[in-house]
């Protein structure tokens, strides 16, 4: 016997489990073995391409910075014995490494009069490409009291600080409290020794010749002072 609500009602059945089953298909396709392989291949493909391009690129910066030191060192060894003009020549070849070419440029600043006039040079033409480098690793220099640098490197770095405008609140009161150390030395007694035995190789002589670059690099500063 026919019963319409039967026949309705199972149709309605039959509906929603197709219904169910095609949702499941749709939501669980990915929790298959198949697409599990291939998406743990894919990871691993990345991973491998990934890693050998970090380890290629590691490879060649080594490379790069072992050529970069072989040259750096032929250039100081230039600073070091070559004529004037040689020196200051490859002063200023040295400053295409920039920032790193800093420390070692300041070094020379304690040597003979053409190896540091050279590397003032190149400290100078940094002013232009490293500038925060520059007037922060000078300022380290004039700040250091443990003789690690002569008086004549200081007078230098002062010098420097003054043309490659230094102007930053740190570098000032860096300056300041190098003129207030060299007013002290200049009294005499008490603050003579205190100089000496803060600045390697500090005479009076390097007194008065700390205290006319750091007149004429305060100027240079904007930066009032009397001594």
């Amino acid at each position: 016997m026919f019963d319409p609500a039967f026949e309705v009602s199972a149709i309605y059945d039959r509906l929603r489990k197709l219904e169910t089953s095609a949702h499941e298909n749709t939501q669980h396709w990915y929790n298959s073995q198949l697409f599990s392989s291939v998406l743990s291949g894919i990871i691993l493909a990345m991973f491998g391409f990934f890693l050998t391009g970090r380890l290629e690129q590691a490879s060649k910066e080594r490379e790069l910075n072992t050529q970069s030191a072989k040259d750096m060192q032929e250039l100081l060894v230039k600073i070091s014995i070559g004529t004037r003009d040689e020196s200051e020549a490859a002063a200023v070849t040295l400053t295409t490494y920039g920032r790193y070419s800093i420390p070692p440029l300041v070094e020379n600043l304690q040597y003979g009069p053409e190896r540091a006039l050279a590397a003032e040079r190149g400290l100078e033409a940094l002013a232009l490409t490293v500038p925060e480098d520059l007037c922060s690793n000078l300022g380290s220099v004039l700040y250091n009291r443990t003789q690690r640098y002569t008086a004549a490197s200081h007078t230098a770095v002062i010098r420097i600080m003054g043309a490659a405008d230094c102007a930053g609140k740190a570098q000032i009161q860096i300056v300041r409290e190098y003129a207030d150390l060299i007013k002290r030395a200049d009294a005499g007694g008490p603050g003579l020794t205190e100089y000496q035995q803060v600045v390697r190789d500090a005479t009076p002589i390097n007194i008065t010749q700390a205290k006319q670059e750091l007149t004429n690099t305060l100027r240079l500063l904007r930066v009032d002072y009397a001594f």
